[in-house]
């Protein structure tokens, strides 16, 4: 997708079946506005990175990919399902949960910012992590190389 500025792409639903990467690393910001569900079958910024994604409120993504890389913020403003154990990495900013989070595979996010948690995680659908035993829920972040459990998100034992 194009290089500098921001694409900004319209649908009811959209389906990307493969990757989805800027031409040029960091060179550009998408934003997706769908009603309906977005499906994110490939890594997204997996071989170049957008610098932003954003996706819209009132529909639904899907993660099945298991990678979304940027070099600046995420922003997630629908809800998500994980299809797949899911890495989100936000280069030098913040990924941004504005609604639930659910699916039965783990999600960690790398960034240097924070991680913003809006929605409940694992409400319908929980999370699994390396310790699925004891915790139903799992987000695992890491910032700055340090492992950190964001103190909104939930864990039940």
């Amino acid at each position: 997708m194009g290089s500098g500025g921001t694409t900004k792409l319209y649908s009811v639903d959209m389906q990307f079946d493969s990757t989805l990467d800027s031409l040029v690393d960091g060179g550009t910001s998408v934003e997706i506005y769908a009603t309906g569900l977005t499906t994110l079958t490939g890594a997204v910024g997996g071989i170049a990175r957008f610098v932003n994604l954003r996706s819209n409120a009132g529909g639904t993504t899907v993660i099945n990919g298991g990678v979304v890389k940027t070099t600046g913020r995420q922003s997630y403003y629908d809800a998500i399902i994980l299809g797949a154990n899911t890495v989100l990495t936000a280069g030098s900013d913040n990924v941004n949960f504005l609604s639930t989070i659910n699916g039965a595979f783990t999600l960690t996010v790398n960034c240097v910012g924070m991680t913003y948690l809006g929605g409940a995680v694992g409400g319908t659908t929980a999370l699994t992590g390396p310790d699925h035993r004891r915790r139903r829920e799992h987000l695992h972040q890491r910032r700055n190389g340090d492992d950190h459990r964001p103190a909104s998100s939930t864990a039940t034992r």
